[in-house]
Formats: C-alpha cells, sequence, structure tokens
C-alpha cells in the first residue's frame, strides 16, 4: 500500500484487486484504497488496529450485504465481464436503429393528446382519399405544385442603387433568372402548364418575378408606365404587391426589396420511369430535386451583382443545410472529448482512468438508447437527441473528478 506512488502505478494495483471499491484520502499521496474483501474478514481487534493505523486511513463499511453485493464481491471478473457484455449487445442492436426521425410539423407535439389523435386521425383520412383518387387518375408529368420546392430569390438593391425598378437591375435580375432556367435539371422539375394557344406545356408559366412584371424594360419610361397602369387595378396590384418590399405604392415608386417565386412541379420522370403522383417515390423525388436545388443556390450565392444582392431559400435546401451544419458541429465532439481526457490526465495524473471514463461515456449512449427505443418504445430521435452527448461527456468528468479528489 506505500507503493501507491503515483496514479499509473496506483491504477495497477488497483487493476490487480478487483475487490477494492472505493477511493479515500491517503497522507503521502492522495490515495488511499479500502480492501472491503479484506476488512469484512477481520476480526474487530484487527480492525480497530488498521483503524488506528497512520499510513492509510481505512474506512470501514458496515452497510448489510445484499445478493448485489456479494455477488459482486465475490464474482468480480465475472460481474464486469457480463457488463461489458450486455454493453456491447445494446450497441449491436442500437447502433443500426440510430436513424434520425424526418421533421415535421409533429415533431414538438404531444401525440398522445386528444386533438393530436383526432388531427392525425383526419390527416390520414384526407391522405387515404387522395392516394386513392390519385392512383385512380394519374396526375400528368410536373404539373402536381411542391410546396417545399418552391424557390425564392430575394434582391435587396445596393446603397448606390436607388431602386431595383430600373432597366439596368431589371436585366441584370433577367440574366441570373436565366442562368437558372437553363439548369439542366430545370425542365425536369419545373411545373408545367399547358398553354392551348400555342399549343406547347410552358415552365416558366409560374414564375413570378420582377423581370416578368415588368416584361418591356427596355427604357425607363416602359417601366414607368407599366407600373402606373399596376397602381391603376386594384386587383391586380394587389397580386403583385407581395413581390415587392411593404411601402410600394404610387407614393413610393422605388423599392429596395423584390423576390422572385419559381414553383416546381411533380411527379417527375427519373430514369426512364414516369411516376403517376409525387407521393409514389416522395424519396426518390425530393432526392432529385435537392440536387437540383443545391446548385440553384450555387448559382444564386455566386451571382455578382453591382447592383444588388441575392439571398436564397427553399425549404428543402434549408433542411439540407440545417443538417449539414449540425453534422459538421457534431464532429467537435471528438474535440471536445480529446480535450477532457487530457486534461483529465493532468490532473488524476493518470492515462488509464480518463480512457476508461470517456469510454464508458461512449457506451452509455447506446446502452440508454436501447432502453428508450425498444424498452419504452420511443421512435423518436432528431439532432437534439444526439446533443445529449455533451451532457454526459460533462457529469462523467466531474463524476471522475470527485471520485478521485474527494
Amino acid at each position: 500500500q506505500k507503493e501507491f506512488t503515483s496514479g499509473a502505478t496506483f491504477l495497477l494495483k488497483f487493476a490487480l484487486y478487483p475487490n477494492s471499491f472505493f477511493l479515500i484520502f491517503s497522507e503521502n499521496f492522495n490515495y488511499t484504497i479500502t480492501f472491503q474483501s479484506q476488512v469484512l474478514l477481520m476480526t474487530d481487534s484487527r480492525k480497530n488496529s488498521l483503524h488506528r493505523s497512520s499510513t492509510v486511513d481505512i474506512v470501514l463499511h458496515e452497510s448489510r450485504k445484499t445478493w448485489v453485493s456479494k455477488m459482486f464481491y465475490r464474482y468480480p471478473s465475472v460481474c464486469v465481464f457480463l457488463a461489458f457484455a450486455f454493453a456491447g449487445i445494446c450497441c449491436i442492436i442500437s447502433l443500426p436503429q440510430m436513424q434520425l426521425s424526418d421533421d415535421s410539423e409533429r415533431t414538438f407535439l404531444v401525440w398522445d393528446d386528444l386533438r393530436v389523435e383526432r388531427q392525425d386521425a383526419y390527416n390520414e383520412a384526407i391522405d387515404k382519399v387522395e392516394v386513392g383518387n390519385q392512383k385512380k387518375q394519374s396526375v400528368a408529368v410536373q404539373t402536381e405544385a411542391i410546396t417545399a420546392w418552391t424557390v425564392w430569390v430575394i434582391y435587396e438593391a445596393k446603397k448606390s442603387v436607388g431602386s431595383l425598378l430600373t432597366p439596368a437591375v431589371l436585366n441584370d435580375m433577367e440574366n441570373l433568372e436565366n442562368q437558372i432556367a437553363n439548369h439542366k435539371r430545370y425542365k425536369n422539375v419545373c411545373l408545367i402548364a399547358y398553354d392551348t394557344a400555342a399549343d406547347a406545356s410552358i415552365c416558366n408559366v409560374h414564375r413570378r418575378s420582377p423581370v416578368d412584371t415588368f416584361p418591356n424594360h427596355d427604357t425607363q419610361t416602359e417601366i414607368e408606365t407599366t407600373m402606373t397602369g399596376i397602381f391603376a387595378d386594384d386587383d391586380r396590384y394587389l397580386s403583385l404587391k407581395p413581390s415587392f418590399e411593404k411601402g410600394w405604392s404610387t407614393s413610393d415608386r422605388t423599392p429596395r426589396w423584390a423576390r422572385t417565386m419559381i414553383e416546381h412541379g411533380a411527379p417527375l420522370t427519373l430514369k426512364g420511369r414516369t411516376y403517376n403522383y409525387y407521393k409514389e417515390d416522395e424519396d426518390a423525388q425530393d432526392e432529385y430535386f435537392v440536387d437540383y436545388v443545391l446548385d440553384v443556390a450555387d448559382i444564386v450565392d455566386d451571382y455578382k451583382s453591382s447592383n444588388f444582392d441575392t439571398y436564397f431559400f427553399n425549404q428543402k435546401w434549408f433542411d439540407e443545410k440545417s443538417n449539414e451544419l449540425v453534422m459538421q458541429d457534431f464532429a467537435f465532439v471528438g474535440l471536445s472529448l480529446a480535450f477532457v481526457i487530457f486534461y483529465m490526465m493532468v490532473h488524476t495524473r493518470s492515462v488509464v482512468l480518463p480512457i476508461i471514463g470517456m469510454f464508458q461515456v461512449i457506451l452509455a449512449f447506446p446502452v440508454a438508447f436501447f432502453f428508450y427505443r425498444f424498452v419504452f418504445q420511443i421512435t423518436f430521435f432528431n439532432m437534439m437527441s444526439l446533443l445529449s452527448i455533451f451532457v454526459i461527456l460533462g457529469i462523467a468528468a466531474d463524476d471522475i473528478f470527485v471520485f478521485v479528489d474527494a
């Protein structure tokens, strides 16, 4: 016992005595070990003799021995093996099931609430009716508008530009939107309308853009004439007003903000297969659209204009980027883990103790997930759930500090 002269030596001694469970204060090196198995076998006089020893301060635990303590006392190696075996089984079962739940309007609802259950039943009935109708009558390719596929491009005039409604600015907008329309996948995802007069299917009919609002914009006079006609027609003005900044009116004809809305449609034709409706294979069609919209976002972000700054938004793009950013931030778990291990090595003067402690942290997550998913039957699992690893990491480090220092 006097040879516990360093953290490494102490851990080696501790590993050689698996029946030793309690770390307490030592006069020389802040370490003392209670050999509980030896104390239990000693006579009262021997206990008193050891208790008076100045080398090691023995803490005697006289609590009632339960079957659990007896099992750990008699078969320590077997118990440790069973514990790690159980943790390993939980890892094997849990890891394949750690899939993020899809975000929806139901994410933060109380699912067993009566009002939620009624709404779920109603939505399910509506979906079945819609799917049934679609199966009876297929939807024409790219004619079903998908709300989550709508693309928004927002324009903000630079300080040197007084208004977005000038020939130079509108020509600049038209150039950017033509780049989007010329994307190789645009014609495969645009919302199609059939023009009976021209006897042709057209894509950009569902694009609401300042460029389309002012088709004749070669001169400022043409723009002002079109604007006067818009203000004179209340219905037309009210339909176009949301495309420009608040306050755009006869008294303020120089908007500094405007936006373009580009709608897209399903079902798609992918790899030679034409889907009958959007929900027939929603994931495959979404995946194709996401690849396209990521490129569109890059086109908007990379576009350089001396007249305006651009901003991009689409719901599918937003979800994809949000998950990407969270996963990038989650990579800092490794750095956090490395820093905690390093600091614990310095503090405890040990290599084994911090590594084993952090190994327990890693094992705690799949074990907890096993009970979460398979015992309590909770299926919801999102990125916020993964952040619990930071809480476990902090608690485990604190426990080891208390265990060593107290």
